[in-house]
């Protein structure tokens, strides 16, 4: 019996930022390539379509291709914001071929019962992480049986009800886990956000699953849990090596939800690329007390050339409502130590709109990111994502939702808001975010440092392409506020 062709399709998300640089091209989708490693090693033949690469790409070609090739199961990944996408490619698909099709992703884990309801045209659903539940569901509708009740981390439709399967524990050797398959994927066509491109080509990692901290309003516990599983710092290494000589890849991005969590395993890594010599660049996200003088010191010689640190807020009290764990002092004592070199860049994110805040501790927050001083600073107006604690506990209480999930989007943005605060109108929050940028990007010494600290043309471009994207984002939430 000849196997099942699988094809994994990325939803399209970058349909609502167009004209942004930032997301003028997309990311390499690695969850999928996770997925499509493990799929191959078990004798699966499998390809990967992320959509975001054909920004008008229809239906109907991939339809062709599906039965061009005799695709025999269609996964689709899918965040909050691209779900009405995906369930839009399902129904189309489903109704030109038949095909059986798999719904997964963060909003999938986070809010199963209400996808499976609202899509008819998703088969399955695969919740948590993804790999082995893939591949056992492709080997049980290859055998022909039809029994799926053994499949941890799945639901599926039987007589007309969804049910759903227990839980798949969490893989606790990432390490098993085969290189993620991105020959699959056109690689020449993805890249690094506008701000820290340059003449390097680049690619991302990601080297752990699982975050121990709490914050209320983070989602990725739905998917890859609390527990902090890393990759052994011999495969992170080795990882950077197969990409630097598979594509000559100089510039790497370490997508870890928080790559400083173990002081030890950063150091590991960094002193495995010292001792052999290994000459790259790299970013990556860290908390504020994950690090000190030490592990910063030996991560800017092993390459690191920025950092960026979620801040959220500059109210202790509100910090302490979201869970963050950390104090405006813990977060100036961190940039204290990245200020003491001059080449490396720190960047760091702020939300506006959080429950319980006020116009007095929103200035906090934007008063707080001037004293910081980072390279840039994101500013955001919150959105409260399904499978979130404040999400669950929140809503209804201090703000209502949207039920439109294209309007969760993690940028800001000129179009409706995922969020309904209750102490501020949409107008109000879009008008703080535009004043954000606006005190923070203006200031004379701002600017004039950014210019002391370029150091090519090719910094000098991407710098300017990145603060461009905020510029022409204020712009349109402007007009849009004052239609």
């Amino acid at each position: 019996m000849q196997a099942i062709k699988c094809m994994l399709l990325q939803a399209p998300y970058l349909q609502h930022y167009k004209g942004v640089e930032e997301l003028s091209a997309p990311m390499l989708p690695i969850g999928l390539a996770s997925i499509a490693a493990v799929l191959r090693r078990g004798g699966i033949e499998v390809s990967i379509v992320d959509l975001n690469l054909e920004p008008n790409i229809d239906a109907n070609r991939i339809i062709h291709r599906i039965k061009e090739e005799k695709i025999g199961i269609v996964g689709i990944s899918a965040m909050t914001s691209s779900i009405s996408s995906a369930q839009a490619f399902a129904r189309k698909i489903k109704m030109a071929t038949g095909v059986p099709i798999v719904i997964g992703g963060a909003h999938a884990s986070a809010a199963k019962e209400k996808t499976m309801e609202q899509t008819p045209g998703f088969d399955y659903l695969v919740f948590g992480e993804g790999e082995y539940t893939m591949l056992e569901l492709c080997q049980a509708i290859n055998s022909g049986l039809g029994d799926f009740s053994g499949i941890k981390g799945l639901a599926y439709r039987r007589n007309g009800k969804v049910v759903f399967n227990e839980l798949r524990p969490l893989v606790q050797n990432l390490d098993e886990i085969p290189y993620p398959a991105r020959d699959l994927c056109d690689f020449d066509r993805y890249n690094v956000p506008a701000y820290l491109r340059s003449k390097d080509r680049s690619a991302h990692l990601v080297t752990s699953r699982g975050c121990p901290f709490k914050c209320t309003f983070c989602s990725a516990h739905s998917v890859t849990g609390y527990k902090f599983r890393p990759h052994s710092p011999e495969r992170v290494v080795f990882e950077i090596e197969k990409l630097m000589k598979d594509y000559g890849t100089r510039f790497f991005l370490m997508y870890d939800d928080t790559f400083t969590i173990s002081k030890e395993r950063v150091r590991a890594i960094c002193e495995l690329i010292l001792k052999k010599g290994i000459q790259i660049k790299w970013f990556c996200m860290a908390r504020a007390d994950t690090v000190d003088e030490g592990i910063i010191a030996l991560m800017r010689r092993s390459g690191l050339v920025a950092i960026n640190f979620g801040v959220e807020s500059g109210d202790e009290e509100i910090l302490r409502r979201i869970k963050k764990g950390i104090t405006p002092d813990k977060v100036r004592k961190a940039f204290k130590i990245v200020r003491q070199y001059r080449d490396l860049r720190v960047f760091s994110s702020f939300m506006i709109g959080l429950p319980g805040e006020t116009r007095q501790s929103i200035k906090k927050t934007i008063d707080f990111a001037i004293e910081l001083d980072p390279d840039m600073a994101f500013f955001f107006i919150f959105t409260p994502y399904p499978g979130t604690e404040i999400y669950e506990v929140s809503k209804g209480i201090d703000f209502d939702v949207s039920d439109d999930w294209e309007e969760y989007r993690h940028v800001f943005s000129s179009s409706a808001l995922a969020l309904k605060n209750k102490e501020f109108s949409e107008e109000e929050l879009k008008g703080l975010l535009i004043e954000a940028n606006k005190r923070f990007y203006s200031r004379p010494s701002y600017i004039m440092r950014n210019i002391k600290t370029i150091n090519s043309f090719e910094e000098l471009t991407s710098r300017t392409k990145g603060l461009w994207q905020f510029v022409k984002q204020n712009f349109s939430t402007a007009r849009a506020i004052h239609k």
